[in-house]
């Protein structure tokens, strides 16, 4: 027993037939490449286009000469990484920048009826960008004062600390200094005190009797011969 295949025909769709199918195979196809939307300003200089280019391009890190292809590989792969990113259709890279450039050179009629001049769009990315570099040299300029400053702050800050441990070294050997100098002056007040309360004591003291004149009786030759004795010799 044969086996047939399932037939799909025009009539399973509401078709009359396999032309109809057909033409239904085309117009699904139209239909799908009609959702690709057009390049145009306004995806061009919206946040994610240009404007991103102008912000975020600058941030790339180049090695510098001797390296210019890896450099410019470098670029190259940045600006299709964000055109993918921006128009995200099966396009060739160098079609769709072609495709741009077409696009910046007319003015376009916006959505709501207004004038769109990509010179315009162009001039305020410019003025834009040389803004963002000005801010960015004043940026790196603070950043250098502030590096600066940090330096000279932490100068000093070691130079106090060398100060306060001399001072303190200094006030250390004062101190020792002070402590000598007391202890002499206080010897000097103790033996001066010692001489003057010797010098008191002796001056308490009676004077000297002369031995041979144990009585008080003055020298012998102070006596007067009364009672005629003579020369006793």
């Amino acid at each position: 027993m044969a086996v047939t295949e399932p037939r799909v025909s025009g009539g399973d769709f509401g078709l009359g037939d396999e032309e109809d199918l057909s033409n239904l195979k085309e117009q699904a196809v139209v239909i799908s490449r009609a959702k690709k939307p057009q390049l145009t300003h306004q995806i061009l200089f919206q946040d994610n286009g240009l404007k991103k280019v102008v912000k975020d391009f600058p941030k790339l890190k180049f090695q510098g000469k001797g390296h210019e292809f890896e450099d410019l590989k470098v670029l190259m792969a940045a600006y299709k990484k964000w055109l993918k990113e921006l128009y995200p259709y099966k396009d060739d890279f160098e079609e769709v920048i072609w495709k741009a450039r077409e696009v910046l050179q007319k003015k376009e009629n916006t959505e709501t009826g207004e004038e769109s001049d990509p010179r315009h769009h162009l001039h305020m990315l410019r003025f834009q960008y040389k803004k963002n570099k000005a801010n960015a040299g004043r940026d790196s300029e603070t950043a250098k004062r502030v590096a600066e400053n940090r330096a000279k702050a932490l100068e000093r800050k070691r130079q106090r600390e060398a100060q306060a441990a001399s001072s303190t070294t200094s006030a250390a050997n004062t101190a020792g200094q002070d402590s000598e100098t007391a202890k002499r002056v206080a010897e000097n007040r103790a033996k001066a005190l010692e001489r003057k309360r010797q010098r008191e004591a002796q001056a308490q003291l009676p004077a000297d009797i002369d031995d041979e004149d144990a009585f008080g009786f003055g020298a012998p030759e102070m006596f007067e011969d009364v009672f005629d004795f003579g020369d006793m010799e």
